[in-house]
C-alpha cells in the first residue's frame, strides 16, 4: 500500500513493535514512495540491524522531510551509518535520534555530518550518553553549520569543559531554539551558557530546566540575559532550585525585559523566598503572557501574589497548581478573577481548596467574561463542583472545565446530567465544552434535544467520547477509536441481543434523522453505550457491558 500511495503524506507507526523485520518492510515500501514526507518510527525496538534498511532509505528517498527514530536502541555504529547517509541527503529537514545510546562515536559522526549538511534545521539527540569527546566533536561540527535552527541536547551529562565549548558556539549561533535541560552542570557551567546567550541575536526559545542550583551568581547571569537579549520570547527555568537573593536579582532583569512572553518557574522553590521583588515584575512587566508558578509552595502568600495580578494586563495563561494555597489562596484567586479582564486560562489543581473557594469561584463565573479554561483537578468537593456547574449557566465564555478526581461515582452521574442541561441552556452554542470527569466506570447521562450544534467532550470509563447535537440527531463518537457505529432506526421495545449482534459498525457519517437508539461499540472493550430516545424526545444513555462467550447475559450498570 505504501509503495503505491500518492495521497498520504504522513505516517505514525510509533510503539508498534516493528522490530527489524517490520522496519525492513516499511523501508522497502518507502523507497518507491514519493508522497510521504513525515514518518514516526519511534519506540519500535529497531536496534542496530533494523537501522540498516533506514540507512538505505535515506540514501535513496528524496521526499522524506521529517523522520523520528527515537527510543530504538540503534547504537553508535548505526548512528554513524545514518550520519554518513544524512551527509548527502538533500530533503530531510528534521530528525529525532533521542534515546538511542549513540555514545561518543555516534555523536562524533553527527558532528562531521553537520559540518557539511546544509539542509537539516531541527535535530534532537537528547539522552544519548554523548560523552565529553562526542559532545566536543558535535559542537565543532555545529560551528560551521549555518542552517540548524533547533537543537535538543538534553540529558547528556554535559560537563564543564563541554559547557565552555557550547557557550562559545552559542554566542553567534543561528539557533532559534535550544534545549539543554537535565544536564547537571555546575553553577559555573550554567553561568557560562547564560552569558553566551546574552549576546545571541537569533535565539528565541531556551529550555534550561533542571540544570543547577540558581545561586546569586547564576541569578545575575540570568538577569543579564533578560536585560540585554531582545529576541528571546520563551524561557524555562523549571526545577532549578533558587537560593539566597536569586529571585530578587532575576526580577531586576525581568522588569526591564520587553521580549519574553512565556516564563516557566515550575518547582524552583520560588515560594520559599521573599517574593516581593517578583510582585513588582507582575505589576511592571507588560510582555509576559504565559506564566508557570506551579509547585512552588506559595501557600498563605498567594493573596499577595494575586493582588498584583489585579493590575497586570498582559498575562493570559497562568498556572498556580500544587501550591498548598488551600481556601485562603483560592478565595484570593477567585476575587482577582472578578476584576482581571486578561487571564483566559488558569490552573489551580492540587491545591486542596474547600467549599468556600468553589462558591467564590462560582460567583466569579457570573461576573468574569474573559476566562475560557479552568483546571480544578484534585481541588474541590462535590458541593463545590456542583456550585461551579450551576454558575456555568450564567457564564458565556468558559469552554473548558476540568474536575478530574474530585468526586465519587454518584456525584459524577449527577454532574453529567447537569452538564447536559447546561449545554442546552447555555449561550455558548457552536463552541466546545471540555469537562474532564474521568474515573467513571458506569453512569447515566440525560441530554435534552437541541436544534443547534453543541458539543461535549468527556472521559467516561473506557476512554474519551465526543457527543454532539445536529438538528434532532445526537452523535456519539469514541475518540481515539476506529469504531464508530451506524444509527439504526429501531424502536426500543424491539431491541434484543440477537439484533444488537447483527448491527453493523463502520466509519461512515451518521445520517439517520430521528433515531430511537444509538449503539456505540468501543473497539478494545466488551462494552457498549446504549442511547435511547424517550417519549419527550430526550436521549437517555446507558452503559451496557457483557461477558465474553456469554452473549445472552447482559449486565446494565
Amino acid at each position: 500500500m505504501l509503495a503505491l500511495n500518492s495521497t498520504i503524506n504522513a505516517i505514525n507507526l510509533q510503539r508498534n513493535k516493528l522490530g527489524q523485520e517490520g522496519t525492513l518492510l516499511i523501508s522497502e515500501a518507502l523507497k518507491k514512495n514519493r508522497a510521504i514526507k513525515l514518518i514516526d518510527l519511534s519506540a519500535n525496538n529497531i536496534k542496530h540491524n533494523g537501522a540498516e534498511p533506514l540507512v538505505e532509505l535515506i540514501n535513496i528517498n528524496s521526499t522524506l522531510q521529517s523522520i523520528d527514530i527515537s527510543s530504538n536502541a540503534i547504537g553508535s555504529l548505526s548512528a554513524k551509518k545514518l550520519a554518513e547517509a544524512l551527509t548527502g541527503n538533500c530533503s530531510i529537514l528534521r530528525i529525532n535520534l533521542s534515546n538511542n545510546n549513540i555514545l561518543e562515536e555516534g555523536a562524533s559522526a553527527l558532528g562531521k555530518m553537520l559540518a557539511i549538511n546544509s539542509v537539516i534545521t531541527n535535530l534532537n539527540i537528547s539522552d544519548n550518553k554523548l560523552g565529553t569527546v562526542g559532545a566536543e566533536n558535535l559542537i565543532k561540527g555545529l560551528k560551521t553549520n549555518s542552517v540548524l535552527r533547533e537543537l535538543i541536547i538534553s540529558e547528556n551529562q554535559l560537563d564543564l569543559d563541554t559547557a565552555k565549548l557550547l557557550s562559545e558556539y552559542l554566542k553567534s549561533s543561528p539557533l532559534e531554539r535550544i534545549n539543554i535541560s537535565k544536564n547537571p552542570l555546575t553553577p559555573q557551567g550554567f553561568s557560562l551558557i547564560l552569558e553566551a546567550l546574552k549576546d545571541n541575536t537569533s535565539i528565541q526559545s531556551i529550555d534550561l530546566a533542571d540544570i543547577a542550583t540558581i545561586d546569586n551568581a547564576v541569578a545575575q547571569s540570568i538577569s543579564n540575559l533578560f536585560k540585554n537579549n531582545s529576541t528571546i520570547s520563551s524561557v524555562s527555568l523549571r526545577r532549578n532550585k533558587m537560593k539566597d537573593e536569586s529571585i530578587g536579582i532575576i526580577a531586576e532583569g525581568l522588569i526591564l525585559n520587553k521580549s519574553i512572553s512565556s516564563l516557566d518557574l515550575y518547582e524552583t522553590e520560588f515560594g520559599l523566598m521573599d517574593i516581593q521583588p517578583f510582585l513588582q515584575v507582575l505589576q511592571m512587566n507588560s510582555s509576559i503572557t504565559s506564566l508557570n508558578l506551579s509547585g512552588n509552595k506559595i501557600g498563605t502568600r498567594m493573596p499577595e501574589l494575586t493582588q498584583m495580578l489585579t493590575h497586570n494586563t498582559s498575562i493570559t495563561d497562568l498556572d498556580l497548581s500544587d501550591n498548598n494555597c488551600e481556601d485562603l489562596g483560592g478565595i484570593a484567586i477567585a476575587q482577582v478573577l472578578k476584576e482581571n479582564s486578561t487571564i483566559k486560562s488558569i490552573n489551580v489543581k492540587g491545591n486542596e481548596m474547600g467549599p468556600s473557594t468553589a462558591l467564590e469561584m462560582a460567583e466569579m463565573f457570573k461576573l468574569n467574561s474573559t476566562l475560557t479554561a479552568l483546571d480544578f483537578t484534585e481541588t474541590i468537593s462535590q458541593k463545590g463542583a456542583t456550585a461551579l456547574l450551576e454558575a456555568l449557566e450564567f457564564n458565556s465564555t468558559i469552554i473548558q472545565l476540568r474536575l478530574k478526581h474530585n468526586l465519587e461515582l454518584a456525584a459524577y452521574q449527577a454532574i453529567l446530567s447537569r452538564i447536559g442541561l447546561i449545554i442546552r441552556k447555555n449561550s455558548i452554542n457552536h463552541k466546545l465544552i471540555h469537562s474532564d470527569v474521568s474515573e467513571v466506570s458506569s453512569g447515566k447521562l440525560k441530554i435534552e434535544k437541541s436544534s443547534t450544534l453543541n458539543v461535549l467532550t468527556g472521559t467516561l470509563g473506557f476512554g474519551q467520547i465526543h457527543l454532539s447535537f445536529q438538528n434532532d440527531l445526537l452523535i456519539i463518537t469514541p475518540r481515539n477509536s476506529s469504531s464508530i457505529s451506524l444509527i439504526e432506526n429501531i424502536p426500543f421495545d424491539e431491541i434484543s441481543v440477537d439484533l444488537i449482534k447483527k448491527l453493523k459498525f463502520s466509519q461512515e457519517p451518521l445520517t439517520a434523522q430521528s433515531p430511537s437508539i444509538l449503539i456505540v461499540k468501543h473497539s478494545s472493550l466488551c462494552s457498549k453505550l446504549l442511547l435511547t430516545r424517550s417519549e419527550d424526545h430526550s436521549y437517555l444513555a446507558h452503559w451496557v457491558s457483557y461477558q465474553k462467550n456469554k452473549t445472552q447475559t447482559w449486565e446494565t450498570n
